[in-house]
């Protein structure tokens, strides 16, 4: 993207954006790149893609309007799009009605989509604070936003631990920038981690926000949902602290759950349930 994104190309880049459930925006931090002005040309640009689809959706609408096809009420909701995206704005900052939601889906905006966006920076740079502005723009559109020199972490992957946070400190930056980001999708993406274990294997399962017991357990097998009785459920963290499952049981962590309870991020859900 950024100066490299070349205008003849524009078109073709958004088009191979539709249909993704998030933007992972990689923004040049180095020389001839400036963080700022590079964030915000994308950031313009699919803000005017947006745009452009509202517009042709109120030339419609008028037309539509004319027939008894459209309503009053249908205007005034993509006129609030239009004047929302003409102030520069995404449309995840806006905060809409129920009616609203079932009204724009079926449309492909891009900046209705969570984004994280990771700043790829030179070694003379990483360690410079970026402008007050762009964190600014960040915190208001709600953004992630990481800092990394995307080479070295790449050139480090397969080192030991202790070597890895040798040659970071090198550079000025933390370990678990892999990890951090992992977790800034899943949170942005709405979606959770459960686990469930069975002959000395944890397996990973992801689901979404507000999942219940029941519902996780379609995930694994649809015969589980079926047949669900309960789930004995005990954090993660908590197992960690007890050492085992016998000492999580007898200290109330690993406990009984009905269909309805909702799952956490990091539970680990034994599933009961009839054959």
């Amino acid at each position: 993207f950024g100066k490299l994104w070349k205008e003849e190309r524009v078109g073709e880049i958004l088009n191979e954006l539709l249909g993704f459930d998030l933007l992972l925006q990689i923004v040049g931090d180095f020389p001839p790149f400036e963080p700022e002005s590079d964030f915000e040309e994308i950031d313009l640009r699919l803000i005017l893609a947006d745009l452009s689809i509202v517009e042709n959706k109120l030339k419609r609408i008028e037309k539509e309007k004319m027939a008894h096809r459209a309503t009053e009420e249908e205007a005034v909701f993509f006129r609030k799009l239009r004047d929302h995206l003409s102030a520069e704005k995404v449309l995840s900052q806006l905060h809409l009605t129920e009616f609203e939601k079932n009204l724009i889906q079926g449309y492909s905006f891009l900046t209705v989509l969570p984004r994280v966006v990771i700043f790829n920076s030179s070694e003379e740079r990483v360690e410079e604070d970026l402008p007050d502005s762009l964190i600014a723009r960040l915190k208001e559109r709600g953004y992630p936003h990481f800092r990394t020199i995307l080479p070295i972490e790449r050139e480090i992957r397969e080192l030991e631990p202790e070597e890895r946070d040798e040659i970071l400190a090198g550079y000025g930056l933390k370990p678990g920038f892999v990890a951090k980001l992992k977790k800034a999708i899943l949170e942005a993406l709405g979606l959770i981690t459960f686990f469930t274990t069975a002959h000395d294997e944890l397996t990973a399962w992801l689901v979404r926000e507000g999942t219940t017991a029941k519902e996780a357990a379609g995930h694994i097998h649809t015969d589980m949902e079926r047949g669900f009785i309960r789930a004995d459920v005990v954090h993660y963290d908590d197992l960690l602290g007890c050492g085992d499952f016998k000492k999580a049981r007898e200290t109330g962590h690993l406990r009984s759950e009905g269909k309805d309870y909702v799952v956490r991020d990091g539970d680990i859900i034994f599933i009961k349930f009839s054959r």
